[in-house]
């Protein structure tokens, strides 16, 4: 352990009790940057997937840009938390500086995913798309004035942790969380009552669906830790110990629980792609929409949709079905009555379909054994045998 001199008008005890302060903020803020970058690992393939060529469209929203904003200030945010905590540095402003401006990065993209997934619930109607915009632009307000008062300063060393010395918070600092409460229970608030006022569609993905219910449970995450955060904030503590252990687990929920939103958001967008993707292939089929208060007009007769098929006689359907064969089949009727009556009068009797196609007319039966040449052969197999009275000399399948 290196030598560290106790400043002048410092007890030793004192210098313990801050030493001990130093030291949990250091392993707050480690275990803080665990947890962040093991979510960014997690989401490394959704983000890998937004740079394929077939996504482009999808970057004209906003959307993807807060989400990768969101990712890559989370981490900036913890980092410079860990210099702030854990190193000892020269520069301790500008690590603070940079640890808040990335913070209030943080905050303002989770929000635009949020204000993007509730708009999407209310099909982008003014008087919800207004309300949620306006608790947003307060909410980076606040964010944006509470960060300006963070001042950091080089001061003595300590055998654990880092040489900054972080100036007291200001009194109204809790009112950035008074901010983000509002806005979250907005949020929250738009989307419950969007989704049990209609009726569950699993196609339409409307309603309490699974993909609607994990996105109310991600907003009520957000809106319990900021609720949380705040009476955290409103307590009148003797000191900013839990304070500034508290402040890095925002950014932990906001990041995670931001990323899963606007994955969420990409499942809608699916579900209702797919939809209308089936849609423009059956919409052919659909029945006419036909208004009951407006008559029919009785020059337009209705459309039927659905394709009308005659009933092909007999001979069509075997000429058509033995039309695709590559040979050519005999069929040798004996004058036998067990023959004759074996098959129809039908299926023997001419008609104006196959007699063009026939080598020769057929005769009544019983008579002499007559040869039918089928449709689409072009050869004929005539057997070696002698032709027998009392069986059939080639293959017949049947009808």
């Amino acid at each position: 352990m290196p030598v560290v001199s106790i400043p002048q008008g410092m007890s030793l005890e004192d210098f313990w009790q801050y030493q001990k302060h130093i030291g949990i903020l250091a392993l707050n803020a480690g275990v803080v940057l665990g947890v962040v970058l093991w979510e960014y690992i997690q989401h490394l393939p959704e983000e890998r997937s937004l740079y394929e060529s077939q996504r482009r469209p999808e970057w004209r929203s906003p959307a993807p840009w807060a989400f990768l904003l969101l990712r890559y200030s989370a981490v900036a945010s913890t980092i410079a938390g860990i210099f702030t905590t854990s190193v000892k540095i020269k520069h301790c402003q500008l690590a603070m500086s940079f640890g808040e401006a990335a913070s209030v990065c943080v905050v303002a993209s989770s929000g635009i995913l949020f204000c993007c997934r509730v708009v999407v619930f209310w099909d982008k109607q003014r008087v919800p798309l207004a309300l949620i915009c306006t608790s947003l632009i307060v909410m980076l307000c606040c964010w944006g004035a509470v960060a300006t008062q963070r001042i950091a300063t080089a001061g003595f060393d300590v055998p654990f942790g880092t040489n900054c010395h972080l100036s007291h918070l200001v009194e109204w600092t809790p009112i950035s969380y008074a901010a983000s409460a509002p806005f979250h229970a907005v949020t929250f608030g738009l989307a419950i009552t969007k989704i049990v006022t209609i009726p569950t569609m699993s196609v339409a993905n409307t309603g309490l669906t699974y993909i609607n219910r994990a996105c109310i449970l991600y907003l009520l995450i957000t809106t319990i830790s900021s609720i949380v955060l705040l009476a955290i904030f409103s307590v009148g503590w003797k000191d900013d110990l839990v304070r500034r252990v508290a402040e890095p687990y925002f950014v932990l929920i906001m990041m995670a629980m931001g990323s899963r939103v606007y994955l969420n958001l990409q499942l809608h967008t699916s579900a209702l792609m797919r939809t209308a993707e089936s849609n423009r292939f059956t919409a052919q089929f659909w029945p006419p929409i036909v208004d009951p208060e407006k008559p029919a007009s009785p020059q337009t007769p209705a459309i039927d949709h659905v394709p009308r098929f005659e009933e092909p006689s007999i001979i069509s359907r075997t000429s058509d079905r033995r039309s695709h064969d590559t040979h050519t089949t005999s069929l040798t009727a004996p004058t036998t009555l067990a023959t004759s009556g074996s098959y129809p009068a039908s299926i023997l009797a001419p008609s104006s379909y196959a007699s063009s196609r026939l080598t020769a007319p057929l005769t009544g039966i019983p008579g002499g054994a007559k040869k039918v040449r089928a449709v689409g052969g072009t050869r004929s197999h005539r057997s070696n045998r002698s032709r027998q009275p009392d069986r059939l000399k080639s293959t017949w399948h049947g009808v």
